[in-house]
């Protein structure tokens, strides 16, 4: 009885060879190794090690399928939509709708004789010129200027543009100089060196204090529409 209460005790390896030596009755069924006092902890961290690895692959999955997913958006939105279309035979018809509301361009009276100022006048009208006029002395009177201008002064100070992108200067004021290399007879003769000054420092196509906020084009805007009207 006492040998078997003291099989069932912890003993090592050493003491167990020992024992089967000198007992040969001894039950094998009654032998038994336990393990370590750290397999537990071995076993923890194991089945820790496992389930991270589990979650990594879910991870992985799922970003492969959302991959997949974002790559199938992709393509159907850089896909053209294919239009099914049924054709039929016969004579082709005129629309009197789309053809009255084509814009044409005025009907041209002028010919090889005609002076440049009439075709300038084709795209700068009265009302174009007139717009001019009005938003500008507008705008200098806000800035506390008499300034004195009239259709005739805006389409002399137009044209002094134009020249100057043809026949470039260092300085716009050469226009008016002595120098016989830089004068040019035609702007100073048309327009006074300070007038012009004045015209240009004060030129508007619009009221600043009625501009919409969502038109990026609004400064311009009641100029663009007066010359596509003359069109």
């Amino acid at each position: 009885m006492d040998t078997i209460k003291y099989w069932k005790q912890s003993v090592s390896t050493a003491e167990l060879l020992e024992l089967l030596e000198e007992n040969e009755d001894v039950a094998p069924d009654c032998i038994y190794i336990t393990p370590p006092d750290n397999q537990g902890w071995q076993n923890s961290c194991r089945l820790m090690m496992r389930l991270i690895d589990e979650i990594n692959e879910d991870e992985d999955e799922e970003d492969k399928e959302s991959k997949d997913k974002q790559g199938e958006r992709k393509m159907m939105k850089n896909s053209k939509l294919i239009k099914k279309r049924h054709w039929t035979k016969g004579e082709l018809q005129k629309s009197p709708e789309s053809q009255t509301n084509v814009k044409r361009f005025p009907t041209i009276i002028l010919s090889e004789d005609s002076e440049p100022l009439e075709f300038l006048e084709l795209f700068l009208s009265s009302e174009v010129l007139e717009t001019l006029v009005k938003n500008t002395v507008m705008y200098a009177v806000s800035k506390n200027c008499k300034l004195e201008v009239g259709n005739d002064e805006m389409l002399v100070f137009i044209s002094i543009l134009y020249i100057s992108r043809c026949v470039p200067v260092p300085r716009r004021p050469m226009f008016w100089e002595g120098r016989s290399d830089t004068k040019n007879s035609l702007v100073s003769n048309s327009l006074r060196r300070n007038w012009f000054e004045d015209i240009f420092r004060y030129i508007h196509a619009a009221d600043n204090n009625n501009l919409p906020k969502d038109d990026k084009m609004a400064k311009l805007r009641p100029l663009i529409e007066k010359v596509y009207t003359s069109l």
